[in-house]
This record gives C-alpha cells, sequence and structure tokens, in this order.
C-alpha cells in the first residue's frame, strides 16, 4: 500500500527568474542572423525541462532559490542539501520529459512534415542526450554523483564529480576546437565556461555541504555502514563517507566502535584528530546556537574537505 503525501501547492514560494546579462546577446545574434525562431524553439524546450524539475521539486517539497537563463540554456537552483535518490529522480526528470517530447514529435511527422515541429523533435533529443553527459553543470553529472553519495559518502561525491569534470572539460575543449574547426560550429565552445563555473559551484556546494553534516544537519538512515578502521588514518577520511542511506560505524581493534555522532563531536573539536584517538566522552551534538571560537574551528574543519 502506498501512502501519498499532499502537497499544499499554495505555500510554495514562487521561483525566480534571474537572466544573465550575456542571453541578450544570443537573441540580437539570432535575430541577425535569421535563426530567431530556432533560438526560440530551443529555449521553449529548455523552459520545459526545467518545469519539470521545479514540479518534481515542489512533489519532494525540495525548496529552490531561482531559475537562471544563460546563453547556454536555464538552470534551476536549490536551496537546500537533498537525498541522493529524491536526488536523483529531480535530475532526471527534465532529460526523461525531453524524450517523450522527442516522441511526441516524431509521431506528429510520421503523419505531416514542417520545418519546425522537426526542429523541435531535433532539439529534444539533442537536449536529452546533452543533459546525460556525466558532468557537472549536467543532470548527467548530479545523477552520477548522487550514486556515488549513496555508496561513498556526501563529501566524497563531491570531489569525485570535481575530478571527473575537469577531465571531461578537457574532451569537451579538444571536441569544441575540432568541431569549429571542421564543422564551423561553435555550440559545444558556449559549454565550456558553464562546465568550468559548474566545477567551482559544486566546490562551493561542498564546503556547504561539510558544514550541514558537521552540524549534524544531515538524518541518516538507521542501516548501520560498519568500516575498519587504519589506526593512522585521519578521522576526517571518514567524516567525508557519512551519507544520507546510512549511520557510519567505525570499527578499531581492541577499542570500543565510533559512531557516527561521536566522528562528528571529535572533529569539532580537532580537525586533525586520529579515529584510534578518539573517546566515548567526546561532546555531543547540540543544536544550541555554536560559539564565535567554535565556528573558527569549524571552518578550520571546512577547509580540510
Amino acid at each position: 500500500m502506498t501512502t501519498r503525501h499532499i502537497y499544499d501547492y499554495s505555500q510554495h514560494r514562487p521561483t525566480a527568474l534571474k537572466l544573465s546579462k550575456y542571453t541578450i546577446p544570443v537573441f540580437f545574434a539570432a535575430t541577425l542572423f535569421g535563426k530567431l525562431s530556432e533560438i526560440i524553439i530551443i529555449y521553449i524546450c529548455v523552459f520545459l525541462h526545467e518545469l519539470t524539475h521545479l514540479y518534481t521539486c515542489m512533489l519532494f517539497k525540495t525548496k529552490t532559490s531561482h531559475m537562471s537563463l544563460h546563453p547556454y540554456g536555464m538552470e534551476l537552483h536549490l536551496e537546500e542539501l537533498t537525498a541522493p535518490k529524491q536526488q536523483i529522480l529531480i535530475s532526471l526528470s527534465g532529460p526523461v520529459v525531453n524524450l517523450i517530447l522527442f516522441f511526441i514529435g516524431k509521431i506528429i511527422l510520421a503523419y505531416t512534415f514542417n520545418y519546425y515541429v522537426s526542429f523541435f523533435t531535433k532539439s529534444n533529443f539533442f537536449l536529452f542526450l546533452f543533459n546525460m553527459i556525466p558532468c557537472t553543470p549536467l543532470d548527467g553529472g548530479e545523477i552520477l554523483r548522487s550514486c556515488i553519495s549513496i555508496k561513498k559518502g556526501i563529501i566524497y561525491s563531491y570531489t569525485a564529480i570535481c575530478k571527473l569534470s575537469s577531465k571531461m572539460f578537457f574532451v569537451l575543449l579538444i571536441s569544441a576546437c575540432i568541431l569549429m574547426f571542421y564543422c564551423n560550429n561553435i555550440s559545444l565552445l558556449i559549454l565550456l565556461p558553464a562546465v568550468k563555473q559548474g566545477i567551482i559551484s559544486k566546490q562551493n556546494e561542498q564546503l556547504l555541504a561539510a558544514k550541514k553534516v558537521a552540524e549534524g544537519e544531515i538524518i541518516s538512515y538507521p542501516r548501520p555502514n560498519v568500516i575498519v578502521s587504519d589506526p593512522c588514518t585521519p578521522a576526517f577520511t571518514y567524516f567525508k563517507k557519512i551519507s544520507f542511506n546510512y549511520t557510519l560505524i567505525i570499527v578499531r581493534n581492541q577499542k570500543p566502535p565510533v559512531t557516527q555522532e561521536m566522528l562528528i563531536s571529535a572533529l569539532k573539536n580537532n580537525p586533525s584528530i586520529k579515529v584510534d584517538d578518539i573517546h566515548a566522552d567526546s561532546p555531543k551534538i547540540t543544536t544550541q546556537k555554536q560559539s564565535p571560537q567554535k565556528s573558527i574551528v569549524d571552518n578550520d574543519l571546512y577547509r580540510l574537505y
């Protein structure tokens, strides 16, 4: 039996749309070269893509900040850290709607041909493939990061996707140069600044995620994930493995195990502590406001990641 929770859409704050200053020249250039209709169709496809993301966020009661319109498309910004399984569904919803629109367009084209319908159909198929590239800030990158987060932990997932995206950046750079010189097409070149900015954004999100984990704001699933520790391994190495999907338990040789709460509390007092030096009498996490001195210690901890 499935229980459906009814969501009050009237309580959802309207999501603002922010326009990048570089978007207007794109429409000006499209008008100049007689491609305004095609650009409008592409942005309609992108808008429907992002609108589906927004609707899925509303279903999961995930807070959104705003939508931003860029020359390379649109982007929906979330206000909070989302559980990986929910994030996968949110990220996957956009490409899925593009794929549905592609099949609808193919059905229409089977009965009658229209240039704009054909362009709309091709644009949706391209957006589906394009967004499934495993690279930030694309949906494929966020889906991969969420999958890594399930198995390897929240903080580690950001490190992994930033490293992969950095490698993908050079692959896309080479591909963009080949496409530009041999096909006179600069479409892929426009994506490169977005990838670079996406990597910086993910690094900032990693710091925010580390802060939320350290403050005990992450509610982990009670299923234990038991890890056998190495005596010489710094405790912050295991901090990276904290996840929504399990509760971390570190087993030590001839010593009581370290719980997830003990690990976070010990690191907040001493960011360089080793697992074997953590004791059961470590102060517990408190939801009260931290003192300024504690915040400085916490900031030192966040810089380790």
